[in-house]
């Protein structure tokens, strides 16, 4: 079990870079356990510092984590019925994996579902948790092209009907209008919670994508 964590932490931290077919984007460390007969009994690992900003923009010749290509390449292995549930098309159509699509990888680990598949099988990840796993990467890809549009004064302009936005906000389980308003609405509180006054603001065009790329990175890293 300790060998087979490493294909899960590679597919959903390591990343091309234009040095590394195969680079780790965060920082691990293992802490191994012994019993009295200094045979392995356990393992911790503990992981930080994850380049959460590749998740929502990449260098050129460069590409997204690995597991973005594994659920979206045709030639991954992906069941095709979780590729339908989660609405899933190529990585050209998705704005966080389209700059990294056509880039060659050497290593052949990095584009197999089915490899990945197998690894959080044998660590004991079970099937309705690795499912609930995918829902949050497939609602990643679409609130990436949700497409925020300005009004005459540069404020944000979404609508709950926006179906990338639709669809990233059921594979969370929340509604497209919470979505919306997390997107294009800030809650300010001045004064004790409970005790001063609370009031919201509308974002603008720009404050609104960095909200969509912000909560994509955190859902990514957390």
């Amino acid at each position: 079990r300790v060998l087979q964590c490493n294909p899960v932490l590679e597919a959903f931290g390591n990343a091309k870079t234009l040095r590394n077919d195969n680079s780790s984007r965060f920082g691990k460390y293992i802490d191994i356990h012994f019993d009295e007969q200094y045979a392995l009994c356990g393992a911790k690992i503990d992981t930080y510092l994850l380049e959460k900003s590749r998740v929502v923009g990449q260098e050129n010749g460069e590409r997204n984590f690995h597991i973005f290509y594994q659920i979206t390449s045709p030639q991954s292995g992906l069941d095709p019925k979780m590729a339908a549930q989660l609405r899933l098309m190529p990585p050209e159509r998705f704005s966080y994996t389209q700059k990294g699509a056509q880039v060659t990888v050497g290593y052949k680990p990095a584009n197999s579902f089915q490899h990945t598949i197998s690894a959080l099988q044998q660590i004991g990840i079970q099937e309705d948790e690795r499912n609930e796993i995918f829902k949050v990467l497939g609602s990643v890809l679409h609130m990436g092209n949700i497409k925020v549009h300005a009004d005459k004064e540069l404020n944000a302009m979404l609508h709950a009907s926006d179906p990338d936005a639709a669809l990233a906000a059921q594979l969370l389980g929340v509604t497209a209008q919470d979505m919306v308003s997390a997107l294009t609405i800030r809650n300010i509180q001045a004064g004790p919670v409970g005790a001063g006054d609370s009031y919201t603001v509308g974002q603008t065009q720009q404050q609104a994508v960095d909200s969509r790329d912000a909560l994509a990175r955190a859902l990514y890293g957390n």
